[in-house]
């Protein structure tokens, strides 16, 4: 490959998608960075060159001009997709429909418009057939996954990749009106239908906060380097029930009594390595495991219906038998 094409491939790298842009000085000084030696006039003469057969575009509105990939540009790639990988990507698309917020879809749309057009290029083969025979189904009532707000994810993930903090609008819930605060982000966690923000209240440095996105009403950056603790560690957040209703601290050794054809299910999908089952001569099925005291465990238990039964810890089947009782006085 000669120095010209190898330096207009990299060029074309260095170009964001729109509404990010960057400047002819930056795109020269990232060539000459990495070893490309070259002008102003001749990045100029490049980007003017590339552009009648690229998709990219020029805001002449601003001095020096500034370049970005159109907003319905193709995503690409070298080596260009291939049929596997556009089956591949187009069938993350389908699973990630239920995952994340229209906005975020956007901006991999390009990708995934890349992947059916190579699936169509390659016409009536069996490999392109295969995308009408697979379906992803999530599991539970399916919900419509909040609104965010377009510019203030795009605040929030530039603070979050850059180590910077941010000043935010945020309304807590059931509150009617939003609280400015300035904001160290930590992570993003997806978690169902919602995307959360992992963060620290500049004001309250001790306290780590796991906040909704679509919660935040207006962000603006900031030029300062956020906050991060020590000892902070995404994993062992997540796995400390921050996204649980926790109820208590204590581990319940939960047991339970569930009839055959229910039971198939926790014999393929077990509760965690904990559990243990034991096969009565009744035909019904008796579990134990050690899980966490949450809201969720309830939801998931009633969720069985009547093929189960909470034999303990004590405390939990009273709550069952209290739960059950309130029921039966709204429908009888």
């Amino acid at each position: 490959m000669s120095d010209s094409v190898s330096r207009q491939v990299f060029l074309l790298s260095l170009i964001p998608r729109y509404p990010r842009s960057v400047s002819t000085t930056f795109i020269k000084n990232e060539l000459n960075e990495a070893g490309f030696r070259s002008l102003i006039r001749t990045v100029q003469r490049d980007l003017e060159s590339l552009s009648i057969n690229w998709p990219i575009t020029c805001d002449e509105g601003k001095k020096p001009f500034r370049w970005s990939w159109k907003p319905d540009a193709l995503g690409m790639s070298f080596p260009m997709m291939d049929p596997s990988q556009a089956l591949t990507i187009s069938l993350a698309e389908q699973h990630l429909r239920t995952l994340l917020p229209k906005n975020s879809l956007e901006k991999i749309t390009p990708f995934f418009k890349q992947a059916e057009q190579t699936l169509v290029f390659i016409g009536k083969s069996k490999l392109a057939k295969w995308k009408n025979k697979v379906r992803v189904v999530p599991r539970g009532q399916p919900l419509k996954i909040p609104t965010i707000r377009s510019d203030v994810e795009y605040v929030i993930y530039e603070a979050l990749l850059n180590e910077l903090k941010f000043r935010a609008l945020y309304r807590k819930r059931n509150a009617t009106e939003s609280k400015e605060y300035i904001i160290n982000p930590l992570g993003l966690v997806s978690s169902d239908a919602r995307h959360y923000l992992i963060c620290i209240f500049d004001h309250d440095r001790d306290t780590i906060r796991h906040l909704p996105l679509h919660r935040f009403t207006k962000a603006d950056s900031l030029d300062e380097t956020s906050y991060i603790p020590v000892d902070y560690n995404l994993d062992k957040f997540i796995t400390s029930n921050r996204f649980s209703y926790l109820l208590s601290k204590k581990i319940l050794k939960l047991d339970l009594l569930l009839e055959k054809d229910a039971s198939y299910y926790l014999k393929e999908l077990p509760i965690n390595d904990s559990q243990k089952i034991t096969q009565r001569k009744d035909g019904r099925v008796r579990i134990r495991a050690s899980v966490a005291d949450t809201k969720e465990l309830r939801s998931f238990l009633l969720s069985f219906d009547s093929s189960l039964e909470v034999l303990g810890p004590a405390r939990l089947r009273r709550e069952f038998e209290e739960m059950t009782s309130s029921m039966r006085n709204l429908y009888c």
